[in-house]
């Protein structure tokens, strides 16, 4: 069976309820105060945060980040719904945010937490040159912990912006602004 191709845009007010539908797919447990927050935060986030849509215009991953400061870029929510997972989803995601990120501000530094159980996106981020920077115990409400993994404009542009590239080229359609990288 051949992939179905995905679409990765910049979220926008249209995206809201199919940003939730995928939320509650993704965060079950969470998803009606996270929707609430990113509504709250959306104008910040918007320039930062990305879906994935598939062919019908469901919301199959998501980013939404923010600025916290100047300097300071924050990876709030990152998420692909199961049957999309281990297609590069998330990767891509990741990675538009971060050219938006570094291109568009004068940010030295993204951060995130991630769970110290959810060692498929704590080898993402490794991979995208994030490193582990502090372990925050029972940081979640069930009382697991976290790991906040940071990465520097510095490691950015000289390791992984070009392999950032290079991976939104490959596999899927991106209606983004590559050209202009």
């Amino acid at each position: 069976m051949q992939a179905e191709v995905v679409v990765v845009v910049r979220l926008s007010e249209r995206h809201l309820g199919n940003l939730e539908r995928a939320l509650a797919r993704v965060f079950p447990e969470d998803y009606r105060s996270i929707a609430s927050y990113i509504r709250c935060i959306f104008p910040r986030a918007s320039p930062f945060s990305h879906v994935a849509e598939s062919i019908k215009g469901d919301v199959v991953g998501f980013v939404v980040s923010i600025l916290e400061d100047r300097w300071t870029g924050h990876v709030l929510y990152l998420g692909v719904i199961p049957e999309y997972r281990r297609r590069g989803v998330g990767e891509k995601l990741l990675c538009l945010t971060l050219l938006d990120l570094f291109k568009l501000s004068s940010t030295s530094k993204v951060y995130l937490e991630v769970s110290t159980e959810n060692r498929a996106a704590i080898n993402l981020y490794l991979k995208l040159g994030f490193t582990i920077t502090r372990l925050v115990k029972r940081y979640y409400a069930n009382g697991s912990d976290c790991y906040i993994m940071t990465l520097l404009r510095a490691t950015y542009e000289e390791r992984i912006k070009d392999a950032c590239i290079k991976s939104l080229c490959q596999g899927l359609d991106l209606q983004s602004q590559l050209s202009s990288l």
